[in-house]
């Protein structure tokens, strides 16, 4: 015999997760930054390959990744939090 628990049973509604490990208890500011710093991480994951591929200015580089780890420490802060 298996025993179902229901999400209302957790304190869940359908709008709040499909499991209850999924359940996140960030305010809506730092869900907005999170998902800012996603896309930033992408844009600049992006325009390092860009420029690993045709270096232009060879100090480019560095800037990109220290702003890239910036970026990472940011998220990986705010997730802690």
């Amino acid at each position: 015999m298996s025993l179902m628990i229901q999400p209302d049973q957790l304190g869940l509604n359908k709008y709040s997760a499909d499991l209850p490990h999924q359940v996140n208890f960030m305010d809506k500011k730092t869900k907005k930054r999170i998902d800012v710093l996603q896309q930033k991480i992408t844009k600049l994951q992006r325009l390092l390959a860009a420029e690993k591929k045709q270096p232009d200015d060879p100090a480019e580089i560095p800037r990109i990744e220290a702003e890239l780890a910036k970026a990472h420490a940011e998220m990986s802060s705010l997730k802690s939090d």
